[in-house]
This record gives structure tokens, sequence and C-alpha cells, in this order.
């Protein structure tokens, strides 16, 4: 499978808020690309909406090891922090 593909199907999933569907399709991205920063970004992405701050922040702190320059993922995990009071 093309993994853009799979990419933009599991967005859509998240953006309809089918949060199972997407999470099924990015566990099965990581079977395939397990490395591929934007796979972890979306998890963390889905963490975040479902208010679990601890694992969308692991998530995010993924990215950040797999591709320093991934710069959506520093704007996420920072939004989230301040929303939570911890960032200046």
């Amino acid at each position: 499978p093309h993994l853009e593909s799979l990419l933009n199907i599991a967005s859509a999933y998240m953006l309809m808020g089918r949060l199972d569907e997407s999470r099924a399709t990015l566990d099965y991205m990581l079977q395939l690309a397990p490395r591929d920063p934007r796979v972890h970004h979306n998890l963390a992405m889905i963490y975040q909406l479902q208010l679990d701050t601890p694992k969308a922040l692991e998530g995010y702190a993924t990215v950040h090891e797999l591709d320093p320059s991934f710069d959506q993922s520093y704007f996420n995990a920072g939004e989230l922090l301040r929303h939570q009071g911890r960032g200046h």
C-alpha cells in the first residue's frame, strides 16, 4: 500500500471524528514504516484529541527524535502545554 494514501485516509478519519478508524490505519502504518515521523505525529494528535496529555507528549517527543525538523510537532506539543498551563 502507498503510505501517502494511508496517511491521507488516517487524517480524513481523524477530521471526521472517527478516531478508532484513524488509529487502526496508523497502527497498520507503524508496521510498514515504524520510523515515519508523520505516523507518530498523527498518533500523538489522536491522543491529544482524546485528552491523554502524557501519551500525546510522548508521541511528539518520538517525532522530535525521529525528525528534529518536523515543525508541526513542536507547534502541537507547545499548544498542548500552553492549554495545560505549562507553556511560556
